[in-house]
């Protein structure tokens, strides 16, 4: 087979450390690990990762597909959080003396901006993603009284704004 100029697959000509450690990176990925956390754990560089993937365009579909993986991962977690939220305990004088349910509203905000504009098929505008300036407690209580429905058109009533500042 050498020098055939046939291209190498997985099992035929190529070395088992090698599809191994591909098969490695790939679960990394599909778990949402990131480039400079599998290098880490390879002990390589970023630099060589690229390289790998470069050089075998097999392993680079492969490497976007489980990166893709990995994204909805982070992606369902993100929402989890912003929509079910996080238990965090309450304490009183250093005793834990119960938990509150907290959810993250800008977190949805920047999901639910990313998420119209990804269905129109394209990619929103910088100032559209820019995390918003820090909302006051007053604002944060009134946001969390309101409905589905009323975060929804304060959120149509802010794009509207945005859109109109621009013309």
């Amino acid at each position: 087979m050498r020098g055939s100029g046939r291209k190498k697959v997985y099992g035929v000509g190529r070395p088992k450390r090698l599809r191994l450690l591909h098969e490695h990176i790939l679960r990394r990925m599909r778990k949402g690990w990131t480039l400079g956390e599998i290098a880490d754990d390879l002990g390589c560089t970023r630099a060589q990762l690229q390289y790998w993937r470069e050089s075998d365009p097999a392993f680079n579909a492969q490497c976007l597909d489980a990166l893709e993986h990995g994204t909805d991962i982070m992606e369902g977690e993100a929402r989890r959080r912003a929509v079910d939220g996080v238990q965090e305990p309450v304490f009183y004088k250093g005793e834990v003396c119960g938990e509150v349910t907290r959810y993250s509203d800008k977190l949805l905000q920047f999901m639910l901006t990313v998420r119209r504009y990804k269905s129109a098929g394209q990619l929103p505008p910088p100032a559209a993603v820019t995390p918003p300036i820090e909302s006051t407690p007053r604002e944060v209580a009134e946001l969390e009284r309101m409905t589905d429905a009323e975060l929804a058109a304060l959120y149509s009533e802010a794009l509207e704004k945005a859109a109109a500042a621009k013309r």
